[in-house]
C-alpha cells in the first residue's frame, strides 16, 4: 500500500510538469498546483486514471 501511494504522487508529478512543458509556460508546479486547486482539482482525481494504467 505504501508503494502504491508512491506510485499515485509520482503520477501526478509527472502530470503536472507534462502540463507545465505542453504549455510552455515557466509555471512552477506549486503554481499549477494552487490553479487546479482553484479549478477544483484535486490529487485525488487522478487515482482512477492511474488504477486502469497499472491493473
Amino acid at each position: 500500500e505504501g508503494a502504491y501511494i508512491l506510485v499515485g504522487i509520482d503520477y501526478f508529478s509527472r502530470f503536472i510538469v507534462t502540463k507545465t512543458i505542453k504549455d510552455k509556460s515557466s509555471k512552477t508546479v506549486s503554481d499549477v498546483i494552487k490553479e487546479w486547486i482553484l479549478l477544483g482539482i484535486y490529487q485525488k482525481h487522478f487515482y482512477p486514471i492511474m488504477e486502469r494504467i497499472y491493473e
